[in-house]
């Protein structure tokens, strides 16, 4: 005898999270760590608590094991991708807020003591920002981030120094092999400043990579790949002898 299965009443799809809304890119769970010259651990992320985003930032000291936590509160209703890097004590944070004026900011701000300092805006787009990294070089910090460019509807490398005091930066772009660049990654080994991200046309991915000398000018993009595969998220690292990529 054959079961008879009665109609389902179907039911509306509910949401599963209300913060982050979903479909706002920039919102995976990213976790960016470094370590102070006073062998401090320092971790950052993003959170939510009702309606409040903001970033926490997370300390470890590796000899007495203690643990702190610092939560730094941002006033757009979203924010996310931290990144964290340490000169000395010193540590140098950015982020990404989502502004009410549907504006992206890539914002910034150093950390002493366990304490953020000035929050400032180093960039405002009204299109989408990314991945944003931060490296020290030269005495100097240096951002580099994703950037949509609407005109050509494809993601772009965008790359400055931060200067001092308040001024916004000035962004220079960094060609790509590829339709689409992302991911960028940056280290320095004291001399040069190397930069490296994924390039994507169709569904190939490659590695670009480029190194600005001493004088600060950046060298020609070099890329390595293979025909039909993707290469994606590269990670950099350095010593006095060598850069070090893997992805």
């Amino acid at each position: 005898m054959s079961q008879i299965i009665p109609p389902q009443r179907v039911v509306e799809n509910q949401p599963v999270v209300s913060h982050p809304q979903p479909g706002i890119e920039f919102f995976e769970r990213v976790v960016s760590g470094t370590m102070t010259a006073a062998g401090q651990a320092c971790a950052c992320t993003a959170y939510e608590k009702g309606d409040e985003t903001g970033l926490a930032i997370l300390y470890a000291d590796a000899k007495t094991g203690q643990a702190a936590r610092l939560n730094i509160p941002t006033a757009g209703p979203a924010a996310g991708q931290p990144a964290i890097a340490a000169s000395g004590d010193e540590l140098s944070l950015v982020w990404l807020e989502y502004g009410r004026d549907q504006n992206w900011r890539l914002m910034h701000t150093t950390l002493r003591d366990q304490q953020a300092g000035t929050r400032r805006c180093l960039w405002i787009s009204d299109a989408l920002l990314m991945y944003p990294t931060i490296c020290r070089h030269s005495r100097r910090w240096h951002v580099a981030f994703t950037a949509l460019s609407p005109a050509d509807n494809c993601l772009t490398i965008q790359y400055a120094v931060i200067p001092e005091g308040d001024d916004p930066i000035e962004p220079l772009k960094l060609p790509g092999s590829g339709e689409d660049a992302n991911r960028v990654a940056m280290a320095s080994n004291g001399q040069q400043l190397m930069q490296a991200w994924d390039s994507m046309s169709d569904a190939v991915g490659c590695i670009d990579y480029s190194v600005i000398d001493e004088a600060g000018v950046p060298g020609p993009v070099q890329t390595i790949g293979r025909p039909n595969e993707r290469w994606l998220s590269p990670v950099l690292a350095s010593d006095s002898k060598a850069f070090y990529l893997s992805w």
